[in-house]
């Protein structure tokens, strides 16, 4: 099985994704179900609503896993999500960028 390419604490490394998840994180997080094949809007919204936000990145993290065949369990989605929310927002972009997507 393979390995997260983009650690948790990595949203540092770049700055400009790091700024944008911090000021509009239902934008990414919204981009970032699209490219699961959730609707991009709807998946922005929910992330506007407290405790519902930390299960949909949690189900969103947890899809990215899946998709990439990265190890790990549900309980450490769980816990990344309720606990660094916007790191886990970060993380799943950076492992779903396109490898020429620039930003």
């Amino acid at each position: 099985m393979a390995e997260w390419q983009a650690n948790l604490f990595g949203c540092f490394n770049n700055g400009l994704i790091c700024l944008v998840t911090w000021i509009f994180p239902f934008y990414i997080h919204g981009l970032n179900s699209s490219k699961l094949g959730s609707d991009c809007i709807m998946s922005g919204c929910l992330f506007l609503v407290p405790l519902l936000n930390c299960i949909n990145v949690t189900l969103v993290r947890s899809a990215v896993r899946q998709k990439k065949g990265i190890d790990g369990e549900v309980i450490f989605d769980v816990l990344a999500s309720f606990c660094c929310t916007l790191c886990v927002v970060d993380q799943c972009y950076r492992e779903l960028k396109e490898p020429m997507a620039r930003w």
